[in-house]
C-alpha cells in the first residue's frame, strides 16, 4: 500500500470523526453513479465499515439518457455493490420533457435518494462531491452574481445529505483508483460542453488552475469563510427581526421603519429577504439595487414588487409586505343563510350565525344586524369597488366607500384587500369597520344574525 493510499484512507477516517458528519452505528446510503469519485467514496466507506459499525447501502439513480452506456453503468454499480458486501437499489429516469435539464436531472435524483433513504429507514446518504465540483460550484454562482448565501458554495451537510469529500481533489481519487487497480465508468456526457458545468470544467477552470494550481483548495477555504459570514448575519437577523417585525391588525407584515434604520442598509435588505422568505432562491442584481433605492428613497403611498408576487409598500412610520396570496379570491362569493356561514378569503376569515344575545364591542370585529332585512338570495362577499356607497351607522346620507377607508387611515395594501357584504345593491357591511345604518338591531329586531372579520393567522417567517 502507498503511502499516498494511506494517506487518503487516514483523512477520510479522521474527516468522518471530527466533522460529525456521521455517527457510529448508523444507517447509510451512498450514491454512487458509477464514476471515479461516488466509486473511491465506497470503497473508503467499506474500508472504515467495521471501524465506526456502520450499515451501508448503495443507492444508483440511472437518467436513461446514454442508451447502453447508462443500462452498463447500473450493471457496473450493482456488480460493485455485490462486490463490497453492500445492498443496491436503483431507479430510472429518462425524462424527455423541455427546459432546464441539468436542473430536472438533479431534482429527480435527490428525490429518489430522499425517497430510498426515508423508506428504508436510513440515517444519512452519502454523495461523492469533491474539492473540484466545490470550485465549479463557485465559479458558476460566481458568475450568475450570487452574495454571500450563494457562495456559501457545496454544503458538508444539507437535512440528511453529506459530503465527506468536499477536501479532497479529484486528481487524489483517480490516483487513488489507479494504485488500488479500482475499475470505474466514464460518464461521456461529462465531456459535453453544452452543459454550463462541462463548460467551465473543461474550459474555464483549466485556465484559472494555471494562474492558481491550489485553486480548488481555495475554493473551499472562500466557501467555509462565506458560511461563518451567513451565521454572523443570520444571528443579526434574527435579533433585528424580533424588534422590527411584527403583524397589522388587517393580518400584513410590517416593519418598523425607526428599527430599520438603525442598521446597515445591507442587513435593511436583507430583512425584506427574510420576510418574504427567500432564502433559498436567488435575487438578481437589479431586485437589489431597487430595493436599496426604495427603502431610502421611499415615500409615503410608494410600492415595489418584489420576487415571488410580493410586493412592498411605505406607509407612514413602516413598511408593509404583501404576498398576492393575499389578494387571492378575487370573485365574489355568494352566501347560503340557510345555515352557519364560514368562510376563509383574501387571508380573512368570515363568518355570520344567528344569535339571541347579541354582545356590542367597540374592535369593529363583531357586528350584529338585523337578520330579516337581507335580501337573502342576493347576499355576496366581494371586493369593494370605486363608486361603492353606504350610509354609514349612525349617518342619515350616503358616503362613499373610499372617503370611509381615508378617514379610517387604512393603508393601500389593505384598501386592495378589503370585502364588503352586500343585499343586492346595498353594503351591508364594510368589513371589520363600519356598518349600513339600514341593518342595525333595533327594539323591533326578531332575528340577529352575528358578523365576524378577522385575520388568519400566519406563520413565522423564519
Amino acid at each position: 500500500m502507498s503511502k499516498t493510499t494511506e494517506e487518503i484512507k487516514i483523512r477520510f477516517r479522521d474527516g468522518l470523526i471530527s466533522s460529525q458528519l456521521i455517527e457510529t452505528e448508523s444507517l447509510g446510503l451512498l450514491a454512487v453513479s458509477g464514476g471515479v469519485d461516488s466509486v473511491v467514496m465506497a470503497h473508503l466507506f467499506a474500508q472504515v465499515r467495521d471501524n465506526l459499525r456502520l450499515t451501508l447501502s448503495i443507492a444508483h439513480f440511472n437518467h436513461s439518457l446514454r442508451g447502453g452506456e447508462s443500462e452498463a453503468d447500473e450493471d457496473f454499480v450493482k456488480d460493485l455493490a455485490k462486490v463490497l458486501g453492500m445492498s443496491f437499489f436503483s431507479a430510472e429516469w429518462g425524462s424527455s420533457e423541455p427546459g432546464n435539464w441539468e436542473e430536472r436531472a438533479r431534482e429527480a435524483r435527490y428525490s429518489f435518494l430522499q425517497k430510498t433513504c426515508q423508506r428504508l429507514g436510513y440515517d444519512w446518504i452519502a454523495t461523492a462531491h469533491h474539492a473540484d465540483d466545490q470550485a465549479e460550484t463557485l465559479l458558476m454562482r460566481f458568475v450568475e452574481g450570487s452574495g454571500y448565501r450563494g457562495l456559501r458554495g457545496i454544503p458538508e451537510r444539507n437535512g440528511k445529505v453529506v459530503r465527506p469529500l468536499l477536501k479532497f481533489s479529484k486528481a487524489e481519487f483517480t490516483h487513488y483508483a489507479g494504485e488500488n487497480e479500482i475499475s470505474f465508468r466514464e460518464d461521456s456526457s461529462n465531456q459535453d460542453t453544452r452543459f454550463r458545468r462541462n463548460r467551465i470544467r473543461e474550459n474555464i477552470l483549466p485556465q484559472i488552475k494555471k494562474l492558481n494550481p491550489h485553486f480548488s483548495q481555495t475554493a473551499q477555504r472562500t466557501a467555509s469563510n462565506m458560511v461563518e459570514i451567513a451565521e454572523w448575519v443570520e444571528e443579526h437577523l434574527h435579533d433585528l427581526y424580533g424588534r422590527a417585525v411584527s403583524v397589522s391588525d388587517k393580518g400584513l407584515i410590517q416593519i418598523d421603519e425607526k428599527e430599520l434604520k438603525k442598521v446597515s442598509s445591507f442587513l435593511q435588505k436583507e430583512l425584506v429577504r427574510e420576510v418574504v422568505n427567500e432564502n433559498d432562491l436567488p435575487w438578481r442584481g437589479h431586485v437589489w439595487n431597487n430595493l436599496n433605492h426604495f427603502l431610502e428613497k421611499a415615500t409615503i403611498g410608494d410600492i415595489m414588487v418584489l420576487p415571488r408576487d410580493c410586493k412592498i409598500l411605505k406607509d407612514r412610520d413602516r413598511f408593509l409586505v404583501m404576498r398576492e396570496t393575499d389578494l387571492e379570491d378575487l370573485n365574489a362569493f355568494k352566501l347560503d343563510t340557510t345555515t352557519p356561514v364560514s368562510l376563509k378569503v383574501g387571508g380573512h376569515n368570515f363568518t355570520m350565525d344567528l344569535t339571541k344575545e347579541p354582545t356590542f364591542s367597540s374592535d369593529g370585529a363583531t357586528e350584529f344586524i338585523d337578520f330579516d332585512q337581507l335580501d337573502h338570495g342576493s347576499l355576496h362577499l366581494r371586493l369593494w369597488q370605486a363608486g361603492d356607497r353606504m350610509v354609514p351607522l349612525g349617518m342619515s346620507g350616503h358616503k362613499k366607500v373610499s372617503d370611509i377607508l381615508v378617514d379610517a387611515k387604512v393603508d393601500r395594501f389593505s384598501k386592495m384587500s378589503q370585502y364588503v357584504l352586500t343585499s343586492g345593491h346595498e353594503i351591508v357591511w364594510l368589513c371589520g369597520l363600519r356598518l349600513n345604518n339600514k341593518f342595525k338591531v333595533t327594539s323591533s329586531t326578531s332575528s340577529v344574525a352575528r358578523l365576524n372579520w378577522s385575520h388568519t393567522e400566519r406563520p413565522e417567517a423564519n
